[in-house]
C-alpha cells in the first residue's frame, strides 16, 4: 500500500474575514466585502492548517458584504478568513510507465486542516507513477498534471494503527497525529526491509550483470529477491576486450533458453549456445519482491509503529513531569514482533 499526497491548492487569490460569528450549518456569512467573489465560486472558511477549515460553494452574493453559501459544517468565528479557491477536490491518477496514459484512482475534496491531501492506495506498486490534478466539482474544470513521481509503497497506514488502538482518527478527539505517524511507517518500511533481509512490495532491477561461467556452470543467482517476473535476460559471447559499443546481445527466451526459480532466483540456461564466458557476459532487468503486502507484514508494520508511538509518548509524559517512567512491559508486543522478523527472515535468501 502507498499514501499518496497532493499539495493543497495555494490561496492566492480574493480575500475577506467573517464580521460576524457562524453557527454550524448556517447557510449566510456576513463578511467584511464580497469583492472579487462571485456565485458558484469555492471557497475555504477558516484558518488553513487548523481543526473547522473547510470547503463550500458560494450559492449566492446577497449584497456587498453577505455571502449565501452551502451549510457550513462547524462554527466559525468573527475574523476567521475566507479565501477563494478555483478548485475544491484533488484527482489521483496512476501510469503504468513513464509519460504514459492516466487512469483515476480517486477523487478527494481538499483537506485545508492540512497542508496536503492524502489518499490511501492499498494496491500500489513501485512499478507506477502518480499524478495529480486539481478538480471543480461544479463546473467539472480541470487544472494541469502534476509532475509525475514514484508512487511509495508502505506496509501499513495511519488508519491500520488506529483501528488496532480502537481510536477514530477522524475524530476531533483523537490522541494520534497523522503525520507523526505516517513519518514513522515510512520510516519503520525501510526498518523491516533492513531487518528480514528482503522486501514486500514490487521492485525493479533494471541492467544487473552478472560474470559469465562458461564451462564452469550454468546456474546464476539474482541478487534481489524473491523474483516476480523477468523483464528481459541477455548474454554475449563476446569477449571481454570488445568496445561496449560493438557488444552484441542475444535476448533469451524464458521456458526456451533458460529458466527460473521464482522463490530463490536462479537462472539456468538451458542452451549452452548462450551460456557466457568472462565479466559482464550476463544481464537482467526483473521485477522482484512481493506484488502485494502480506498480511502478516502488515501487522508486522502497525505492532512497530504502536510500539514506537508509545515509547515516544511514555518519553513525553516523563519530560512534562506527568508521570513516571511507565514500568508497561512492552514484552508480548516484542515477542511477536520478533517472530515475524525471525520467519521472514529466515525464509529469505536475499540481500537487500
Amino acid at each position: 500500500m502507498a499514501i499518496l499526497k497532493a499539495k493543497n491548492y495555494s490561496l492566492i487569490g480574493a480575500y475577506t474575514q467573517i464580521k460576524t460569528a457562524v453557527s454550524a450549518s448556517a447557510t449566510s456569512v456576513d463578511v467584511d466585502s464580497t469583492v472579487g467573489f462571485n456565485a458558484n465560486d469555492w471557497v475555504v472558511i477558516g484558518n488553513p492548517g487548523e481543526e473547522n477549515c473547510e470547503i463550500k460553494r458560494i450559492t449566492a452574493i446577497t449584497d456587498g458584504d453577505t455571502l449565501a453559501v452551502q451549510a457550513v459544517n462547524f462554527a466559525h468565528l468573527v475574523y476567521e478568513p475566507i479565501y477563494f479557491i478555483p478548485y475544491d477536490q484533488i484527482e489521483f491518477n496512476k501510469r503504468t510507465t513513464s509519460g504514459g496514459s492516466e487512469t483515476v484512482l480517486t477523487t478527494k475534496t481538499m483537506n485545508y486542516e492540512e497542508t496536503h491531501t492524502s489518499y490511501d492506495y492499498p494496491t500500489a506498486s513501485t512499478s507506477e507513477y502518480y499524478i495529480y490534478r486539481y478538480k471543480n466539482s461544479y463546473t467539472s474544470n480541470y487544472s494541469s498534471y502534476s509532475d509525475e513521481e514514484v508512487i511509495p509503497t508502505y506496509y501499513c497506514n495511519p488508519n491500520d494503527v488506529a483501528d488496532y488502538l480502537n481510536d477514530d482518527i477522524n475524530s476531533e478527539s483523537s490522541k494520534i497525529n497523522y503525520d507523526q505517524v505516517e513519518k514513522m511507517i515510512d520510516r519503520i518500511t525501510s526498518e523491516i526491509d533492513n531487518l528480514t533481509n528482503s522486501s514486500f512490495k514490487s521492485n525493479t532491477a533494471t541492467n544487473e550483470y552478472h560474470d559469465g561461467k562458461g564451462t564452469r556452470g550454468d546456474e546464476y543467482f539474482l541478487k534481489k529477491g524473491p523474483v516476480i517476473s523477468i523483464t528481459s535476460l541477455s548474454t554475449t559471447q563476446n569477449d571481454e576486450d570488445t568496445d561496449s559499443a560493438s557488444i552484441t546481445w542475444d535476448s533469451l527466451t524464458e521456458d526456451d533458453d533458460f529458466f527460473v526459480d521464482y522463490d530463490t532466483g536462479k537462472i539456468s540456461i538451458t542452451d549452452s549456445s548462450y551460456n557466457p564466458d568472462g565479466r559482464n557476459r550476463f544481464k537482467v532487468t526483473y521485477t522482484w519482491g512481493r506484488s502485494s503486502v502480506p498480511k502478516t507484514i502488515k501487522r508486522l508494520a502497525t505492532l512497530m509503529t504502536i510500539r514506537e508511538l508509545g515509547k515516544l509518548n511514555a518519553i513525553k509524559s516523563v519530560i512534562k513531569g506527568q508521570s513516571e517512567f511507565s514500568n508497561f512491559s512492552y514484552k508480548a508486543l516484542d515477542d511477536e514482533i520478533n517472530s515475524i522478523i525471525f520467519d521472514y527472515r529466515r525464509e529469505s535468501q536475499y540481500s537487500t
